[in-house]
Order: structure tokens, then C-alpha cells, then sequence
């Protein structure tokens, strides 16, 4: 009898290899769903894993909640929104000394002279003399007079930017700054390469607090032709513009700081939005799909076969070949304790065609 005993639970071990497979697939989807072992006629199974040591998980009582994710990211937005004036404070209005600036002069343009005219020789000998007779009556201090000389000479030849350059230098003398600017312009039109017409520019932007501008114009003009009077002014006037320049080159780089802040918080708020969509067809897809709380997976009473007709019978699952093979493929068995971890992990394997065909698979036989 002792041999027939022996001889029969040698047979009983003497498992084939297609037993062998159904057990291994039986047991990867118990680690996939360990529902399943809080199945009735798996009690044994469980008091024997337990007595090994095993911890079975508890059976679930009610379907976890659906997860929330909406208010968590919109949220932190919100606030993110209500924060951004608060990093929009705009700098202090720069307070720069205007000490060396005079009142701005509103008189009517003066004259210009013909600028189409033909210049011959005779009227620039004439310009000529004019120019010697104003720059006589300059150094005698009678600035009218040197004025209405210069605006004959300019009249006899308005080609001549030495005489707009010198007029500028006379409007310059009677703090006139924006009659001086006009003939300074009108120099350097006439002749670009010349550093007179830059010095007197520069000096009419300084009476008028133009200090960024006063600095561009004194360095053209001495790297033109040096000037003593010129690096002068350049160096009372240098702090100011470097101040405005400096100023000016950090409100710039604050409005591209802010442009690329903007631009990547648009960014992110796409990338947030589509989180939510995915995360909502997630929850389409585990409600839909497998959440139905009468057949399928992860139903708050039946575990994986819903609370009404019950777990189908464990021998039924073991003896579909497909679904066994499914479940020996390791990746299908992780997904699986992967999905159970977490349902809205679901949305993970919506492309994978193996898991997916599993769950299919389980869903039919799961009624």
C-alpha cells in the first residue's frame, strides 16, 4: 500500500510541460490580480502560502476613487498667474543729474539756404569772406551779428558743411541747442567724415540732457579727429550715458527674461493640458474598458469579476491556452501587477498590442 501511495504522488509530480506552463501562467496572474487567491476554492492555496510566510493582500472593499487631477494642476496655475504681476514690477525711474542742460530753445528754424542750388566759384569766394567776417565778429562777442553773417554765407553756398558746423558752434555759444542740432545734422549730411559736425551734435544733445546720445556723438567725433574740448565732455558726461546705457541694456533683458518666461509657461501650460486629456482618457479607458462595475476589472465588490455574477471558475481561465501563454510572457505579467499597483497606469499599455490582447482576453472570459 505504502509503495502504491508513493507510486501514485510520484505521478502526481511527474507534471508535463504543458502543466507546467499553466501553473507558471496561473501564478503570474495571481501576481498581476491577487484578488484572485480571496477566491473560495483557493483557500487552500492561501493558508498554505501564509504558512510560508506569504502576506496575501486584503480583498478590496470599494473601487479606489477615481484620481483626481484637474484641481491639482490648475491650481498651482493659478497661482503661478496671480504671482507673475508681482514679478512684473517695473524698475525705479532712473534719476540722472541734469546739472550742464540748458531750457530747450523754440525760435523758428533758421534758414537752411537752396540745398538744389548751383554753387559757382564766384559765391563760394563770397561764402568765403562772409565766414572770415563772422568769425571776426564771434571773437568780438557780437553773436547776432556773427549769426546773420553766417546765414549769408550759407545762403551764398549751401553746400558748405563747415559753415552749418561753425553756425552750430554760434547757436551752441547762445545756449540755442536745438538750432544748433539742426545745423549739426546738416553738416554731417553733407559731409559724414568730418568730426565738426559730430562735436557740435554732441554738445547740443548735452544742453539737452541727451546724454546716451551726447556720448555716441563725442566718440565719433574724436575717433574722426581728436579734440581736447571733446574728450573733455566726454568724460563729464561719460557716468551719465554709461548709467542710461546700463539701464537701458537690463530693462532689455528683463523684457526677454520675461518673453522667454512667458513663452515657456505657455509651454507648460500645453504640456499640463495634455496631461489632464491623456489622464482623462486614462480614466475613459479604465471606466470604459475595464472599470464597469459589473464585469470588469478592479469592481469594488467583485474584484475582477464584478459583484453580481461573481469570479468565473479558476479551472476555466487555466484552461484557455491563449490566455496562459499571455500570461508567461513577463512583460504581460508586469503590466498586469503594474495596472493592479495602480489602474490609471492603464493608459501606459493602451499601444502595447500583447497586453492589451490580454486584457481583452481576460475581459471575455471575465463575462
Amino acid at each position: 500500500v505504502e509503495l502504491q501511495n508513493l507510486g501514485s504522488f510520484w505521478k502526481v509530480m511527474s507534471l508535463s510541460a504543458e502543466k507546467i506552463a499553466q501553473l507558471r501562467a496561473f501564478v503570474n496572474l495571481c501576481k498581476a490580480s491577487p484578488v484572485l487567491l480571496h477566491k473560495p476554492e483557493l483557500e487552500f492555496l492561501r493558508d498554505w502560502l501564509e504558512s510560508l510566510g506569504a502576506t496575501i493582500p486584503p480583498e478590496p472593499e470599494q473601487e479606489p476613487e477615481p484620481v483626481q487631477t484637474e484641481p491639482a494642476s490648475e491650481t498651482p496655475q493659478t497661482d503661478k498667474q496671480e504671482e507673475a504681476p508681482a514679478e512684473e514690477d517695473s524698475e525705479s525711474d532712473l534719476e540722472i543729474d541734469m546739472e550742464g542742460t540748458v531750457p530747450p530753445d523754440d525760435d523758428p528754424p533758421q534758414e537752411m539756404g537752396d540745398p538744389d542750388k548751383e554753387v559757382t566759384e564766384e559765391m563760394m569766394d563770397t561764402a568765403q569772406d562772409l565766414r572770415s567776417q563772422a568769425m571776426a565778429a564771434m571773437s568780438e562777442g557780437n553773436n547776432e551779428e556773427a549769426l546773420k553773417l553766417f546765414t549769408d554765407a550759407i545762403s551764398a553756398n549751401p553746400t558748405s558743411a563747415p559753415l552749418f558746423s561753425k553756425r552750430a558752434s554760434l547757436f551752441i555759444r547762445m545756449k540755442k541747442p536745438n538750432a544748433a542740432m539742426r545745423d549739426a545734422e546738416k553738416a554731417v549730411e553733407l559731409n559724414p567724415d568730418s568730426a565738426q559736425g559730430y562735436k557740435w551734435r554732441g554738445r547740443a544733445h548735452g544742453y539737452l540732457g541727451h546724454w546716451e546720445e551726447a556720448y555716441r556723438d563725442y566718440q565719433l567725433a574724436l575717433k574722426l579727429d581728436y579734440d581736447d574740448s571733446v574728450k573733455e565732455w566726454l568724460t563729464d558726461i561719460k557716468p551719465k550715458a554709461v548709467r542710461i546705457i546700463e539701464h537701458k541694456a537690463k530693462r532689455e533683458r528683463r523684457i526677454r527674461e520675461k518673453d522667454i518666461e512667458e513663452r515657456r509657461r505657455r509651454v507648460q501650460e500645453a504640456r499640463e493640458a495634455n496631461e489632464r486629456e491623456a489622464k482623462k482618457q486614462e480614466e475613459s479607458a479604465k471606466q470604459g474598458g475595464m472599470g464597469d462595475h459589473q464585469g470588469g476589472m478592479g469592481g469594488h465588490q467583485g474584484g475582477m469579476g464584478g459583484h453580481q455574477g461573481g469570479m468565473p471558475d479558476i479551472s476555466q481561465l487555466m484552461q484557455d491556452p491563449e490566455l496562459m501563454e499571455l500570461f508567461n510572457d513577463p512583460d504581460v505579467s508586469q503590466a498586469f501587477m503594474d495596472i493592479q499597483s495602480n489602474p490609471t497606469n492603464l493608459g501606459k499599455y493602451q499601444n502595447n498590442p500583447k497586453v492589451m490582447k490580454a486584457i481583452l482576453k481576460l475581459q471575455q472570459k471575465l463575462g
